[in-house]
């Protein structure tokens, strides 16, 4: 069961990523908002992080 948690987690925390990646490549300026959301939640993370 933890690898499966674990699985779900990476995927989850790299899937923004990807997606931001490929936005960036088509839409710049729609990339600069959806960078903003990611950075909010890379900080949540980070946040949850902290308190374990």
């Amino acid at each position: 069961m933890r690898r499966d948690v674990i699985i779900f987690l990476l995927f989850v925390m790299v899937f923004p990523f990807l997606l931001y990646l490929l936005i960036a490549l088509y839409e710049p300026n729609v990339g600069d908002r959806y960078r903003f959301i990611i950075d909010l939640m890379v900080r949540k993370q980070l946040w949850r992080e902290s308190f374990r």
